[in-house]
C-alpha cells in the first residue's frame, strides 16, 4: 500500500495494527486531523511512523525526525491515501524564513533564462541533444499572448505556473506536463549532468554535440540561470501565502509566454482591494496588477479594480507612443468590459510608471544584539 505525505511517497513494507490497517484507513475522511509520532527514521530513508495504534513501517526521503509529532490531515482518501502535514504557526514561519534564506541570495528575473535558452537554440549545437530537446520543449510549451484572453486559456497558465506545484502533486501524484517549476527542476538536474560530465577539446566542429563535449561556458550559464529562475518561481509561492490565519491569500505570479515568437513575461499581483474599507456598506473588491513587456512597445503596467460589477482599469506606458495608442483604445476596452457585463468607471492611460505595490517584507534576520 502506499501513501502520499506531503507530495512524497510512503511505500509501506509492513504495517502493525490491533483493529486491522485496511478497516481503519477506510474511516477516514476527508479534512480530518490525525495525530502521529515519528517512531524510527534511518539515513537509509527506512520509516517507522505511529499513527494511533497503528505503526506504519516503509520508505521516504520527508524530512523528519525521531520522536517527531506531527499533525496529518486527510487530504484524499481512496487509492492512493494522501496526507498532508499541518504545521504550527511557530514551524511554519521557521520553515519560511529557512526557505528565504535559501532563495532570497539566488533568486533573479525567470526572463533570461528563456532568452538564453533561445539563443542556445539558434546557436549551432552549444548543448547536449538531450537538454537541447527538453529546452525546445519548454519553450514550445509557452502560452501564445493571444491565447490568454481565453479565460479557460488563462486559468490553464495560471495553473501551470509552477506556484501550485507540490498541489498537484499531492492530489495527483504527478506533476503537469507543462508545469514551470517541475521543467525548471528537470532543466536544473540535466544542466547539472551535463557541467559534470568531462569536456573534450579534440572534436571538429562538424560533430554533434554530446554531454561531453557540450559548450560548457553555455551550459554553466544556463546552469546558473535555471537556478535563479527556480528561485524566484518558490519566492512567489513564498509571497502568495497568506499572511496570518484569518488572511485572503494574494497571488503573486509571474507567467512565461511568447509574443511574436519571442519570449516574454507576465506579471500578475492578485490581492483584495482596501481602497473603499472607510466607505459604509462598501462591495468588497479585488485589485490586479499586471506588468507586460510587448515587444518594441515597451514596459506597459495596468491595474484593474473590479468592485461588484464595476471595472476600472489604470495604465502606465513608460514610452509616450505607447500611451497615446493605449489611449485611443479606451473606448473599445469600455465596450469589451460591457459585453461582458461589467460597467466601466474610470479608464485612463498615462506616461510613466506606477506605484507599484510594495514587495512583502520578510523578517529573516534576528537584529537584535
Amino acid at each position: 500500500m502506499t501513501l502520499f505525505i506531503d507530495g512524497s511517497r510512503l511505500t509501506l513494507t509492513s504495517v502493525v495494527s490491533a483493529g486491522g490497517t485496511a478497516a481503519t484507513m477506510s474511516d477516514w475522511r476527508v479534512g480530518q486531523l490525525l495525530q502521529a509520532t515519528v517512531d524510527s527514521l534511518s539515513p537509509d530513508g527506512a520509516i517507522a511512523l505511529r499513527l494511533g495504534t497503528q505503526l506504519l513501517e516503509g520508505r521516504s526521503n520527508l524530512p523528519l525526525r525521531p520522536g517527531q509529532s506531527l499533525t496529518l490531515q486527510v487530504a484524499q482518501t481512496g487509492t492512493p491515501v494522501v496526507l498532508r502535514i499541518v504545521p504550527d504557526a511557530a514551524a511554519g514561519a521557521d520553515s519560511i524564513n529557512r526557505a528565504l534564506r535559501q532563495v532570497l541570495p539566488r533568486q533573479g528575473e525567470i526572463r533570461p533564462l528563456l532568452d538564453g535558452l533561445a539563443g542556445a537554440m539558434r546557436a549551432p549545437g552549444p548543448l547536449p541533444p538531450t537538454v537541447a530537446a527538453f529546452a525546445n520543449r519548454l519553450l514550445s510549451s509557452l502560452p501564445d499572448i493571444q491565447t490568454l484572453v481565453v479565460p479557460g486559456e488563462l486559468k490553464q497558465a495560471l495553473h501551470d505556473s509552477g506556484l501550485f506545484l507540490e498541489a498537484h502533486l499531492a492530489r495527483d501524484s504527478a506533476a503537469p506536463e507543462r508545469d514551470l517549476k517541475a521543467m525548471l527542476l528537470q532543466l536544473q538536474g540535466m544542466l547539472r549532468n551535463a557541467a559534470a560530465a568531462p569536456v573534450r577539446h579534440d572534436l571538429p566542429s562538424s560533430v554533434p554535440p554530446t554531454p561531453d563535449n557540450a559548450d560548457t561556458q553555455t551550459v554553466a550559464a544556463l546552469q546558473h540561470r535555471t537556478d535563479a529562475a527556480l528561485a524566484r518561481v518558490v519566492m512567489n509561492q513564498i509571497d502568495s501565502l497568506p499572511r496570518d490565519a484569518s488572511a485572503t491569500t494574494p497571488l503573486v505570479v509571474e507567467l512565461p509566454l511568447r509574443w511574436n515568437d519571442q519570449p516574454a513575461m507576465l506579471r500578475l499581483h492578485i490581492e483584495p482591494d482596501d481602497t473603499a474599507r472607510h466607505e459604509k456598506n462598501a462591495t468588497p473588491g479585488w485589485s490586479v496588477w499586471l506588468s507586460l513587456e510587448p515587444g518594441d512597445l515597451g514596459p506597459v503596467h495596468c491595474r484593474l479594480q473590479l468592485r461588484g460589477e464595476q471595472v476600472s482599469a489604470t495604465f502606465w506606458a513608460e514610452h509616450e507612443t505607447t500611451a497615446a495608442l493605449f489611449q485611443e483604445n479606451l473606448e473599445k476596452l469600455g465596450l469589451g468590459f460591457k459585453q461582458e457585463g461589467l460597467t466601466p468607471h474610470l479608464l485612463h492611460c498615462q506616461t510613466g510608471k506606477p506605484p507599484l505595490p510594495a514587495p512583502r517584507r520578510h523578517d529573516v534576520l534576528d537584529e537584535r544584539a
